[in-house]
């Protein structure tokens, strides 16, 4: 069963932020996605959250922009490996928000509406690790080797207005 890593460079309270996912198969072989949030948008994203009056603001941010991360390179009976940026109630919360974004994309979908999703740390997991390494090798992507940069796909300030939505 493949393993998708998961690791953020930045936070959601201080942006810029890079989300990476990185997946690793024998016949694909890997295959890296990164989104990137700027200044500019992360404060759109704060003022939208504002405005619907959310609680657990930062976790549901969050949520969705590791959803949007994962969403490209997920498939059914993958498992999903989370950096253990967040602690106590906010993991409780973000394992929430990211069950629900799941269970709305895949509706009906049991192989892949209900991913075990899993924090562990980057010195104990290989792919959090290594989504780890590629999260701090994101902010200088474009100084990074072509060939490194064909192999990602990577998205940048991406909207979440459903995801914000769905999970009011």
């Amino acid at each position: 069963m493949p393993i998708i890593g998961v690791d953020s460079s930045g936070h959601v309270t201080k942006p810029p932020i890079y989300f990476v996912a990185s997946r690793r198969t024998k016949r694909k072989g890997q295959r890296v996605k990164l989104v990137k949030i700027s200044v500019r948008k992360h404060k759109e994203y704060i003022r939208l959250a504002t405005n619907v009056q959310l609680s657990h603001l930062f976790e549901k941010i969050s949520a969705v922009l590791i959803f949007r991360t994962i969403i490209g390179i997920y498939y059914a009976h993958d498992s999903i490996n989370i950096d253990t940026d967040f602690k106590g109630k906010s993991r409780k919360f973000v394992r929430e928000y990211l069950s629900r974004l799941f269970q709305d994309r895949f509706v009906g979908d049991s192989k892949r509406n209900n991913p075990s999703i899993t924090f562990v740390s980057s010195r104990i997991d290989e792919h959090v690790s290594d989504a780890d390494v590629k999260s701090k090798m994101a902010k200088d992507i474009k100084k990074a080797p072509m060939e490194i940069q064909r192999l990602w796909t990577i998205l940048k300030d991406p909207k979440i207005n459903k995801g914000i939505d769905l999970l009011k």
